[in-house]
């Protein structure tokens, strides 16, 4: 154990929590998939103005990629399928 040491009870405490996060419902999986597809994006705020212009006109086009309710369920199908 060359190169490690125990930690201060100070630094220890910070990786003494545990977070438990599920995985979401077949219908939130679906809105998730409604809400990230469309060609509506909410505005966001950068400093940068060229890049900001090019990365709108990128997020636009993948965004207006046209997705079916059948490609949607198949969507989720497909992610579900792994866990």
């Amino acid at each position: 154990m060359e190169g490690t040491y125990v930690l201060p009870e100070a630094q220890a405490d910070r990786f003494m929590f545990s977070i438990n996060c599920g995985y979401p419902s077949n219908a939130e999986e679906a809105l998730i998939v409604r809400n990230t597809t469309g060609v509506e994006t909410p505005e966001l705020k950068t400093r940068h103005r060229r890049k900001s212009k090019l990365l709108r006109f990128k997020k636009k086009l993948v965004r207006a990629m046209p997705i079916s309710e059948t490609g949607v369920g198949d969507s989720g199908v497909g992610v579900r399928l792994p866990r």
